[in-house]
Protein backbone atom coordinates (compact mmCIF):
# COMPACT_ATOMS: atom_id res chain seq x y z
CA UNK A 1 0.00 0.00 0.00
CA UNK A 2 1.20 3.56 -0.63
CA UNK A 3 3.50 5.29 1.81
CA UNK A 4 2.60 8.57 3.46
CA UNK A 5 4.88 10.38 1.01
CA UNK A 6 2.55 9.33 -1.82
CA UNK A 7 -0.60 10.20 0.09
CA UNK A 8 0.81 13.63 0.84
CA UNK A 9 1.37 14.43 -2.84
CA UNK A 10 -0.99 16.91 -4.52
CA UNK A 11 -4.14 15.03 -5.69
CA UNK A 12 -3.43 15.72 -9.36
CA UNK A 13 0.07 14.22 -9.13
CA UNK A 14 -1.25 11.14 -7.32
CA UNK A 15 -3.95 10.71 -9.95
CA UNK A 16 -1.42 11.05 -12.77
CA UNK A 17 0.90 8.38 -11.34
CA UNK A 18 -1.97 5.93 -10.87
CA UNK A 19 -3.33 6.63 -14.35
CA UNK A 20 0.07 5.91 -15.90
CA UNK A 21 0.51 2.78 -13.78
CA UNK A 22 -2.97 1.67 -14.87
CA UNK A 23 -1.98 2.15 -18.51
CA UNK A 24 1.19 0.09 -18.00
CA UNK A 25 -0.49 -2.81 -16.19
CA UNK A 26 -3.36 -2.82 -18.69
CA UNK A 27 -0.95 -3.12 -21.62
CA UNK A 28 1.37 -5.67 -20.00
CA UNK A 29 1.42 -8.65 -17.68
CA UNK A 30 2.76 -7.95 -14.20
CA UNK A 31 6.25 -9.24 -14.97
CA UNK A 32 6.56 -7.46 -18.31
CA UNK A 33 5.28 -4.16 -16.92
CA UNK A 34 8.04 -1.60 -16.35
CA UNK A 35 8.43 0.89 -13.54
CA UNK A 36 10.93 2.73 -15.75
CA UNK A 37 8.24 3.41 -18.36
CA UNK A 38 5.83 4.62 -15.69
CA UNK A 39 8.25 7.08 -14.10
CA UNK A 40 9.53 8.28 -17.47
CA UNK A 41 6.02 9.16 -18.59
CA UNK A 42 5.31 10.72 -15.20
CA UNK A 43 8.42 12.85 -15.44
CA UNK A 44 9.80 11.76 -12.09
CA UNK A 45 13.04 10.09 -11.03
CA UNK A 46 12.86 6.30 -10.80
CA UNK A 47 13.96 6.45 -7.18
CA UNK A 48 10.90 8.53 -6.42
CA UNK A 49 8.56 5.61 -6.95
CA UNK A 50 10.27 3.79 -4.08
CA UNK A 51 9.54 6.77 -1.86
CA UNK A 52 5.85 6.27 -2.70
CA UNK A 53 5.58 2.45 -2.76
CA UNK A 54 7.64 -0.48 -1.52
CA UNK A 55 8.13 -1.64 -5.11
CA UNK A 56 6.35 -2.78 -8.26
CA UNK A 57 4.19 -5.36 -6.50
CA UNK A 58 3.03 -2.80 -3.95
CA UNK A 59 2.09 -0.41 -6.76
CA UNK A 60 0.34 -3.20 -8.69
CA UNK A 61 -1.78 -4.15 -5.69
CA UNK A 62 -2.74 -0.52 -5.17
CA UNK A 63 -3.71 -0.10 -8.82
CA UNK A 64 -5.93 -3.18 -8.62
CA UNK A 65 -7.43 -1.96 -5.35
CA UNK A 66 -8.20 1.39 -6.99
CA UNK A 67 -9.80 -0.43 -9.94
CA UNK A 68 -11.87 -2.51 -7.51
CA UNK A 69 -13.14 0.66 -5.81
CA UNK A 70 -14.23 2.05 -9.20
CA UNK A 71 -16.03 -1.23 -9.90
CA UNK A 72 -17.76 -1.16 -6.52
CA UNK A 73 -19.03 2.34 -7.23
CA UNK A 74 -20.47 1.16 -10.56
CA UNK A 75 -22.12 -1.79 -8.82
CA UNK A 76 -23.58 0.50 -6.15
CA UNK A 77 -25.19 2.62 -8.87
CA UNK A 78 -26.78 -0.47 -10.40
CA UNK A 79 -27.92 -1.75 -6.99
CA UNK A 80 -29.61 1.59 -6.26
CA UNK A 81 -31.99 0.91 -9.15
CA UNK A 82 -33.38 -2.23 -7.50
CA UNK A 83 -35.62 -0.40 -5.09
CA UNK A 84 -36.37 -1.41 -1.49
CA UNK A 85 -35.72 -4.91 -0.09
CA UNK A 86 -34.34 -6.69 -3.17
CA UNK A 87 -33.71 -10.43 -3.03
CA UNK A 88 -30.18 -11.74 -2.98
CA UNK A 89 -30.31 -13.14 -6.51
CA UNK A 90 -31.52 -9.81 -7.88
CA UNK A 91 -28.62 -8.21 -6.01
CA UNK A 92 -26.14 -10.61 -7.59
CA UNK A 93 -27.54 -9.92 -11.05
CA UNK A 94 -27.29 -6.18 -10.44
CA UNK A 95 -23.67 -6.59 -9.32
CA UNK A 96 -22.85 -8.47 -12.52
CA UNK A 97 -24.62 -5.88 -14.68
CA UNK A 98 -22.78 -3.05 -12.98
CA UNK A 99 -19.43 -4.76 -13.40
CA UNK A 100 -19.92 -5.54 -17.07
CA UNK A 101 -21.28 -2.08 -17.88
CA UNK A 102 -18.13 -0.62 -16.36
CA UNK A 103 -16.00 -3.07 -18.34
CA UNK A 104 -17.60 -1.87 -21.58
CA UNK A 105 -16.99 1.77 -20.67
CA UNK A 106 -13.48 1.31 -19.35
CA UNK A 107 -11.43 -1.20 -21.37
CA UNK A 108 -8.28 -0.44 -19.34
CA UNK A 109 -9.83 -1.82 -16.19
CA UNK A 110 -11.01 -4.85 -18.16
CA UNK A 111 -7.48 -5.40 -19.46
CA UNK A 112 -5.97 -5.18 -15.96
CA UNK A 113 -8.52 -7.65 -14.60
CA UNK A 114 -7.92 -10.02 -17.53
CA UNK A 115 -4.16 -9.88 -17.03
CA UNK A 116 -4.61 -10.67 -13.35
CA UNK A 117 -6.86 -13.67 -14.07
CA UNK A 118 -4.05 -15.00 -16.29
CA UNK A 119 -1.43 -14.42 -13.58
CA UNK A 120 0.18 -17.59 -12.26
CA UNK A 121 2.93 -16.24 -10.00
CA UNK A 122 1.81 -17.28 -6.47
CA UNK A 123 3.49 -14.27 -4.85
CA UNK A 124 1.62 -11.84 -7.09
CA UNK A 125 -1.71 -13.67 -6.82
CA UNK A 126 -1.35 -13.98 -3.05
CA UNK A 127 -0.56 -10.30 -2.58
CA UNK A 128 -3.58 -9.19 -4.60
CA UNK A 129 -6.09 -11.69 -3.23
CA UNK A 130 -4.89 -11.11 0.31
CA UNK A 131 -5.70 -7.42 -0.07
CA UNK A 132 -8.94 -7.61 -2.06
CA UNK A 133 -10.69 -10.93 -1.42
CA UNK A 134 -11.51 -10.72 2.33
CA UNK A 135 -13.69 -7.62 1.88
CA UNK A 136 -15.58 -9.23 -1.01
CA UNK A 137 -16.09 -12.42 0.98
CA UNK A 138 -17.45 -10.44 3.93
CA UNK A 139 -19.98 -8.62 1.74
CA UNK A 140 -21.22 -11.83 0.12
CA UNK A 141 -21.44 -13.62 3.46
CA UNK A 142 -23.58 -10.73 4.73
CA UNK A 143 -25.81 -10.87 1.64
CA UNK A 144 -26.30 -14.62 1.91
CA UNK A 145 -26.83 -14.51 5.69
CA UNK A 146 -29.63 -11.99 5.15
CA UNK A 147 -31.02 -14.20 2.36
CA UNK A 148 -31.04 -17.19 4.71
CA UNK A 149 -32.98 -15.19 7.30
CA UNK A 150 -35.53 -14.26 4.62
CA UNK A 151 -35.91 -17.90 3.63
CA UNK A 152 -34.23 -17.50 0.22
CA UNK A 153 -31.72 -20.30 0.84
CA UNK A 154 -32.56 -23.96 1.30
CA UNK A 155 -32.17 -25.20 4.87
CA UNK A 156 -28.69 -26.53 5.54
CA UNK A 157 -26.94 -24.24 3.04
CA UNK A 158 -24.65 -21.88 4.92
CA UNK A 159 -23.76 -18.38 3.69
CA UNK A 160 -20.07 -19.38 3.22
CA UNK A 161 -21.12 -22.36 1.08
CA UNK A 162 -23.34 -20.12 -1.06
CA UNK A 163 -20.50 -17.62 -1.40
CA UNK A 164 -18.04 -20.33 -2.46
CA UNK A 165 -20.51 -21.58 -5.09
CA UNK A 166 -20.88 -18.03 -6.43
CA UNK A 167 -17.12 -17.55 -6.63
CA UNK A 168 -16.58 -20.94 -8.27
CA UNK A 169 -19.11 -20.26 -11.02
CA UNK A 170 -17.92 -16.70 -11.54
CA UNK A 171 -14.26 -17.66 -11.67
CA UNK A 172 -15.04 -20.22 -14.35
CA UNK A 173 -16.59 -17.48 -16.51
CA UNK A 174 -13.69 -15.11 -15.84
CA UNK A 175 -11.18 -17.77 -16.91
CA UNK A 176 -13.07 -18.27 -20.17
CA UNK A 177 -13.09 -14.52 -20.78
CA UNK A 178 -9.39 -14.15 -19.97
CA UNK A 179 -8.51 -17.02 -22.30
CA UNK A 180 -10.20 -15.28 -25.22
CA UNK A 181 -12.83 -18.01 -25.62
CA UNK A 182 -15.59 -15.53 -24.78
CA UNK A 183 -16.28 -11.97 -25.79
CA UNK A 184 -17.27 -9.48 -23.10
CA UNK A 185 -20.93 -9.69 -24.13
CA UNK A 186 -20.83 -13.50 -24.17
CA UNK A 187 -19.24 -13.52 -20.72
CA UNK A 188 -21.92 -11.19 -19.37
CA UNK A 189 -24.67 -13.46 -20.70
CA UNK A 190 -22.96 -16.54 -19.28
CA UNK A 191 -22.54 -14.85 -15.87
CA UNK A 192 -26.29 -14.22 -15.86
CA UNK A 193 -26.95 -17.87 -16.68
CA UNK A 194 -24.60 -18.92 -13.89
CA UNK A 195 -26.67 -16.93 -11.41
CA UNK A 196 -29.78 -18.72 -12.72
CA UNK A 197 -28.02 -22.02 -11.95
CA UNK A 198 -26.99 -20.74 -8.53
CA UNK A 199 -30.53 -19.63 -7.73
CA UNK A 200 -31.95 -22.98 -8.83
CA UNK A 201 -29.49 -24.81 -6.61
CA UNK A 202 -29.81 -22.61 -3.52
CA UNK A 203 -33.53 -21.86 -3.39
CA UNK A 204 -35.65 -23.94 -0.98
CA UNK A 205 -37.39 -26.93 -2.56
CA UNK A 206 -41.07 -27.76 -2.17
CA UNK A 207 -41.91 -28.44 1.45
CA UNK A 208 -38.61 -27.02 2.74
CA UNK A 209 -39.18 -23.27 2.50
CA UNK A 210 -38.86 -21.42 5.77
CA UNK A 211 -42.12 -20.18 7.22
CA UNK A 212 -42.99 -16.94 5.53
CA UNK A 213 -40.11 -17.32 3.09
CA UNK A 214 -40.35 -17.77 -0.66
CA UNK A 215 -40.92 -21.23 -2.00
CA UNK A 216 -39.96 -22.75 -5.34
CA UNK A 217 -41.66 -20.99 -8.21
CA UNK A 218 -41.82 -17.84 -6.08
CA UNK A 219 -38.92 -16.23 -7.89
CA UNK A 220 -38.75 -12.47 -7.90
CA UNK A 221 -39.25 -10.66 -11.15
CA UNK A 222 -35.94 -9.95 -12.82
CA UNK A 223 -35.00 -6.38 -13.46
Amino acid sequence: MPKSTFLNLPPEKRRRIIELATDEFAANTYHSASLSRIVERAGIAKGSIYQYFEGKLDLYVYVLKTAAEVKLAAIAEEMARLGPAPGVFDMLRAAVRGGFELARRNPKLTAIATNFVRERDPEVVGAVTGELVPAGEAVLDEWFAAAARRGELAPGISPPAARLAYFALGNAVNEELASGRLTLDEAGKLWSEMIDILEFGLRPRAGTAAAGGPGPGDRRERS
